[in-house]
């Protein structure tokens, strides 16, 4: 019987979602260490109080307990709130299923919490998908009606400054021409997003790309006083990426998150395994997790919301493109992109990827060629 406890609670641990046991007086008998994290309310502090007393004022979930104690029967409620130690709601599905005996007399009610947080900002972050579609097509259609007669203009004052050249007049058609060129590169770099790029996909190794990318930027990192954090999860399979386009990804938002810190600090990529998204990624199937987190001052809320606004940018220089692209070609690999931010607390950007066919390159050639051994 010791044994089978043991079993009993290490099964409870290893659960990802929240479980909730109550008596029949909705009486709390057990609260394993999902809903410890979820809450930040111990397993110790919360059993042997009434459930209602976990839960925000006038809370429905009491009201469906009871029916699933009175009547045997389940419940599944899609979405409702949760509270937090400090009060706090966020949003949960909720499944209520009842206890019986052998004789069919109800011992109490199990409740699996599952935290609808991460998918809320899951569904938040693909969003911006329909907006790039229907900028891609006006960007090309803009770039090419603009691109001829402005080269035009470019031309024409070239001519005009040759006839000034002595006249003292010169200084303002190579204002127009300067002008030109720099809407002229702007429209390249539209086409250059409305252009398609097929992926280039073979088995990638992530951890390498992310090496390239510290190695490249260290020198203007270290200039700032901004030093680098590698949490590396050294068991995280190859993806079946396009290296090119995943450097670019990653290149732009190291470089966004070194200069968001002025004064210094650390900036952290770390790398894991995503496997609670295998629900929210259409087919399911493994996904990766990388993190580029700074200690910079932060992103605005009003600002967040137009990060991925087309020519939107906080950036003297900037284009207002950056993101965009980078999200265009994370949604190309069939991943997801996420920033989270707060004022004076820096930024934390996190890109999920899929695996996909990578697991299978390595099983029949291994991740270094088809001579190579066979990892287990």
């Amino acid at each position: 019987m010791r044994h089978v406890k043991h079993f009993a609670e290490h099964i409870l641990a290893s659960i990802s979602d929240g479980i909730v046991a109550l008596d029949p007086a909705s009486r709390v008998a057990i609260f394993n260490p999902a809903m410890e994290e979820m809450t930040g309310i111990s397993s110790h502090r919360a059993t042997g109080h009434h459930l209602a007393t976990l839960l925000p004022e006038g809370s429905s979930i009491p009201t469906r307990v009871n029916a699933t104690l009175e009547t045997g029967q389940p419940f599944s409620v899609p979405e409702v709130e949760w509270q937090r130690w400090d009060g706090r709601r966020f949003p949960v599905s909720l499944t209520i299923a009842p206890v019986l005996d052998r004789g069919g007399d109800t011992l109490g009610a199990v409740l699996v919490v599952r935290d609808l947080r991460r998918f809320k900002e899951l569904e938040e972050s693909q969003r911006p998908a329909d907006r790039l579609t229907a900028f891609s097509a006006f960007a090309a259609a803009m770039a090419h009606e603009i691109k001829n007669p402005l080269l035009g203009i470019r031309g024409a004052a070239q001519l005009l400054g040759e006839e000034l050249a002595h006249s003292g007049l010169r200084e303002y058609s190579d204002v127009i021409v300067r002008e030109a060129d720099r809407l002229n590169a702007l429209l390249e770099e539209m086409l250059e997003f409305a252009r398609p790029h097929p992926l280039k996909r073979v088995a990638v190794n992530l951890h390498e790309v992310l090496d390239r990318i510290v190695s490249l930027e260290r020198q203007s990192c270290q200039a700032r006083g901004v030093t680098f954090r590698q949490d590396y999860d050294p068991s995280l399979p190859h993806l079946w990426a396009d290296p090119d386009r995943l450097f670019q990804v990653f290149l732009n938002l190291v470089r966004n998150a070194w200069e968001a810190m002025p004064h210094g600090g650390t900036l952290t990529l770390a790398t894991k395994t995503a496997t609670e998204l295998g629900r929210v990624r259409p087919g399911g199937g493994l996904m990766l997790l990388v993190e580029v987190m700074d200690e910079g001052t932060g992103i605005a809320p009003d600002v967040q919301q137009k990060l991925f606004t087309p020519f939107f940018t906080t950036k003297a220089k900037g284009s207002g493109l950056g993101l965009i692209v980078s999200h265009k070609i994370i949604e190309e690999h069939g991943g997801r992109f996420n920033i989270k931010s707060r004022p004076g607390q820096g930024t934390t950007v996190r890109v999920y990827l899929p695996v996909g066919e990578a697991w299978l390159h390595e099983s029949r050639t291994g991740p270094e060629g088809p001579d190579a051994p066979v990892r287990s």
